[in-house]
């Protein structure tokens, strides 16, 4: 029976993840989610193919119940809500920084929803670890340069892109 349920749903995955329709693709993840409520991958779907906020959210929270210390769905989780509620982002950023402080990725989401929360000297703080940690990443750095330019501080922007180019 299981194997059958199995079948359903990852061929209402492929339709979801196929399809150019909006409406069908959620409908086909939803569909998936229902046949197998246990797989964090099509929570994940639904989470991705979903229009309404709320949905997404609640499907990642699903997610985050049948996995809740795997880092990449932490980190896809934390830039959803990085997007759609940058306040529960920076409390939930700051405890996974405080898990895995050398993540790179984590310190740059972490100053993406500072800045969007208008704490825009904790936004920095956080780019320069992430660039820190990860001087190659063109996220951290392309922050820098923008939050450098708006304060006027072209020598600062220019340096980093420099730097960059290199």
């Amino acid at each position: 029976w299981w194997g059958a349920r199995d079948v359903l749903a990852d061929r209402s995955a492929a339709t979801a993840v196929a399809t150019t329709d909006p409406s069908v693709a959620v409908v086909a993840a939803r569909d998936a989610v229902a046949l197998r409520s246990d797989q964090v991958r099509l929570w994940l779907l639904l989470a991705r193919v979903s229009p309404d906020p709320a949905e997404q959210r609640a499907a990642f929270d699903r997610a985050t119940e049948w996995s809740p210390d795997d880092p990449i769905l932490l980190a896809t989780r934390a830039e959803f809500l990085t997007a759609v509620d940058a306040p529960a982002a920076v409390d939930e950023l700051s405890e996974l920084v405080r898990l895995d402080p050398f993540n790179a990725q984590l310190h740059n989401l972490l100053g993406t929803a500072f800045a969007r929360t208008d704490q825009l000297d904790a936004a920095e703080r956080a780019w320069l670890v992430a660039l820190d940690l990860a001087p190659d990443a063109p996220g951290p750095r392309r922050n820098l340069i923008t939050r450098y330019r708006q304060q006027g501080r072209t020598a600062d922007a220019d340096k980093l892109e420099q730097t960059g180019n290199q």
